[in-house]
């Protein structure tokens, strides 16, 4: 997980999100959450194809904790750009979509921070990125609640009101060493040239197009944002996909799909928040409490042309699989892993084993915009524009419209196609 937060300094004082009171507060949190000082190893008491979190205070796997000053960007250059990404900083994110171990430990930092303070202390970017085999979107949240609460705190020189946090050490389940995995899917990320945009959706073009889908959906049937987006995600990556590789030999790609074993099918799988399902909705739990119900499209059926029909399909698809998610299926799917009975236990083999795969992630509950250090509120929120090979990111515009933004990482292939794609950019507004 990880995401940029972009601060102006509205009143252009000196005092302004003050770096000594940030990083005091920063591994003030940390305390809050002890597993981010860890280290990801093999499980010693359980399946060997899990991992857990063992935190040794004699050995502790410090975060990587940055602090910069950029001395050529004010923050009126990034604003009268609109947070392209052309402007950031250079090395404004300290870590990769794919978490490395570090050159001079051999290990995985579970952390990274880097606090970059403007020219004339105009504004702050804060990068933050967690592994996300301890948190999901939620714990990220609450890690940056914990990290905001304490340096309001030491501003009002008081002691910082911290919720009752609930934990868990286990980790995901995983077929090979947690350094080896990383390496691996480095490899595949360099090799593939992974590469991100992030778009703009307008509320009235979307809630136009919720409309006309409903007209093809079953009578009664929920319709929501996040389906239609992830419909129509489906088909313009899927033709993304068919255009970048259209002039690859037939037989060149038959051939791929036989050597890797892949079904000639598209993958989706979109993310669900299961606190409620669990009863556990009020408990701060902050580890990974998501489960992703999975469906599958003929490729035929992904690359036809965009309709409103054409993406109701894919919605009821979409729904289905969302509303199936209970306590039944959520339990008999944690065993079956527990059991080592499926090859899902692989987090490489869900993206292997189809031609093509998404992954589909709404942060549009986080309320990113809410977040205060003690110096106002965030101007502009996003994550890393290459944020996991194959995944599309829901976020909410700032807060002075309801429009959302869409960050989809893909092939750099596929992204130039993606942008190319007449029903998306008629839907969408490129930023970056």
């Amino acid at each position: 997980m990880s995401a940029m937060f972009f601060f102006g300094n509205r009143e252009g004082t000196e005092t302004f999100m003050p770096p000594d009171r940030l990083k005091t507060a920063f591994y003030k949190a940390i305390e809050s959450f002890p597993m981010l000082v860890g280290h990801v190893v093999p499980s010693s008491s359980s399946s060997p194809r899990e991992l857990e979190v063992a935190v040794d205070r004699d050995n502790l796997n410090m975060p990587d904790y940055r602090e910069t000053v950029c001395e050529h960007i004010h923050y009126s250059d990034i604003t009268a750009a609109h947070f392209h990404r052309c402007v950031w900083p250079q090395g404004l994110m300290a870590a990769r979509c794919i978490a490395l171990p570090d050159p001079s430990t051999g290990h995985i930092r579970l952390v990274h921070a880097h606090m970059v303070r403007l020219k004339k202390n105009s504004g702050l970017i804060i990068y933050l990125s967690i592994s996300h085999c301890l948190l999901d979107g939620f714990g990220y949240r609450l890690f940056i609640d914990v990290w905001a609460a304490e340096a309001r705190a030491l501003a009002a020189n008081k002691p910082a009101a911290i919720p009752v946090l609930c934990f868990d050490r286990s980790s995901w389940i995983a077929w090979v060493a947690p350094t080896t995995r990383a390496h691996l899917l480095g490899l595949v990320v360099r090799i593939l040239g992974v590469r991100g945009h992030l778009f703009r959706i307008r509320r009235e073009k979307l809630s136009q197009l919720v409309h006309q889908i409903s007209a093809y959906t079953p009578s009664g049937m929920r319709v929501t944002d996040n389906d239609v987006l992830t419909a129509l995600a489906c088909k313009t990556v899927a033709q993304a996909t068919k255009e970048a590789y259209r002039h690859t030999p037939r037989l060149v790609t038959r051939f791929i799909d036989w050597v890797l074993e892949r079904a000639p099918t598209q993958m989706v799988g979109t993310a669900v928040d299961i606190r409620r399902c669990l009863g556990i909705a009020d408990a701060n739990y902050t580890g990974n409490a998501m489960f992703v119900p999975l469906f599958e499209n003929s490729l035929d059926q992904a690359q036809s042309p965009t309709t409103a029909e054409s993406l109701a399909e894919i919605v009821v698809k979409v729904r289905t699989a969302i509303e199936r998610v209970d306590c039944a299926l959520v339990s008999g799917f944690y065993q079956m892993l527990k059991a080592g009975r499926s090859r899902l236990t692989c987090p490489m083999a869900g993206t292997t084993k189809f031609s093509i795969a998404l992954n589909v992630t709404n942060q549009t509950r986080m309320q990113a915009y809410d977040i205060s250090f003690g110096s106002g509120t965030p101007d502009f929120v996003t994550v890393d524009p290459e944020f996991a090979p194959g995944v599309m990111c829901i976020m909410a515009a700032p807060p002075s419209s309801a429009d959302l933004l869409v960050n989809i990482t893909s092939e750099a292939a596929v992204s130039d196609q993606i942008c190319q794609n007449e029903f998306w950019m008629d839907m969408a507004e490129l930023i970056y």
